[in-house]
């Protein structure tokens, strides 16, 4: 998982604009379904973990009693989307910064994920 990352992020450095190009449109909306794609795979990682006796480990994300609080964790994903999208549509907002934005954003979901598989690995 984490060489797959390495490689999109490889793959979509080669198409960042040179000083005074702009992007394509499609680079802006690809960064920005990827940040909606791996917050959705977040989730269900998660949830798949969490219905075979994992546990939370982000205090953000339980109540006191060990519970996962599902409706803020969902709504951090679908703000993080939506962001995503926001970024990538705004036209105030310059190509590189959008792309990066969304880049930073979805290593951090990858990130999560891989946790994710691996401790569900060791639930088996």
């Amino acid at each position: 998982m984490k060489s797959l990352l390495f490689v999109l992020v490889v793959t979509l450095s080669f198409f960042l604009p040179a000083k005074g190009v702009a992007a394509p449109k499609w680079v802006r909306r690809l960064s920005a379904a990827a940040v909606c794609g791996a917050a959705a795979l977040d989730l269900a990682t998660t949830s798949y973990g969490i219905a075979h006796g994992g546990h939370e480990l982000n205090s953000n994300f339980i109540n006191n009693r060990g519970n996962v609080q599902w409706g803020q964790m969902i709504g951090v994903n679908v703000a993080m989307c939506g962001t995503a999208i926001a970024l990538s549509e705004f036209r105030r907002t310059p190509e590189k910064v959008a792309i990066a934005a969304n880049g930073a954003f979805t290593v951090t979901k990858a990130l999560a994920v891989t946790h994710n598989l691996s401790a569900m690995g060791s639930l088996k």
